[in-house]
């Protein structure tokens, strides 16, 4: 329903606007919080999340919910950034990679679908450290103006 909706996600982010952060405290937060979730490693974004925090001072609530609602997307992109990885490093396995097999792997349990597919994991988390930066910093100008305007 509306109202279900309006609580698990508009009101959380209300209270964050509430909590006296400054617009580019808030933008760094959310910004990070989309890139640590969109990790290509399922089950690991949480520990990615966490580590922005600390090393940048951010907002763990902001950071964790953002990291949280971009969960579906990560899954999504997963695959594509493997693929990605594999044209910087070539493999075989990699590309013919597809997220049924992902999945397929992930419910036998983490373990075992990361010492199988680990390869193809590697390859796209160096894609994600490609894109991350590049992706953080267009987002972070984007959000930085709606923050200051939504803050006032």
């Amino acid at each position: 329903t509306q109202s279900t909706g309006r609580q698990r996600i508009q009101e959380p982010f209300l209270r964050i606007l509430q909590q006296g952060l400054t617009p580019e405290t808030l933008s760094l937060s959310f910004t990070l919080g989309v890139i640590g979730g969109l990790f290509p490693i399922p089950g690991i974004t949480t520990l990615v999340c966490f580590a922005f925090v600390y090393a940048f001072k951010l907002n763990m609530p902001a950071v964790q919910l953002v990291n949280l609602m971009v969960m579906p997307l990560q899954l999504v992109l997963v695959v594509p950034l493997i693929r990605l990885g594999s044209f910087f490093f070539p493999s075989e396995a990699s590309s013919k990679l597809e997220l049924s097999t992902l999945k397929e792997e992930l419910s036998k349990g983490f373990v075992s679908a990361f010492y199988l597919l680990w390869g193809s994991l590697v390859r796209g988390v160096i894609a994600w450290c490609v894109l991350a930066p590049i992706f953080g910093f267009i987002l972070y100008n984007v959000l930085k103006p709606i923050m200051v305007k939504v803050m006032k």
